[in-house]
């Protein structure tokens, strides 16, 4: 799967399948795991376990996903309306 691929899902309003692919290309890691490899120092980074892809989750994999149904239930509303398809 390239950029290329996953653009044009988009492009083709495929947001749902395009959105369960770059959450299984950025993962979501909820678990925050404790490391005993510390050697009596703090570290001056975050540990590997907390640099999970959250802030793509929220600030863009959700509203995609929330816009997408949006438009959907927009253009249903709007089909129903008028009384057309197409």
């Amino acid at each position: 799967m390239t950029r290329d691929d996953i653009l044009a899902r988009i492009l083709e309003l495929d947001v749902t399948r395009a959105v369960e692919r770059l959450s299984l290309i950025f993962p979501h890691d909820d678990g925050v795991a404790e490391s005993h490899d510390d050697f009596g120092e703090e570290s001056q980074y975050r540990q590997e376990p907390a640099l999970s892809y959250a802030i793509e989750h929220d600030a863009l994999f959700g509203p995609m996903l929330k816009l997408f149904d949006l438009a959907r239930r927009i253009g249903t509303a709007i089909t129903y309306e008028i009384g057309a398809l197409g």
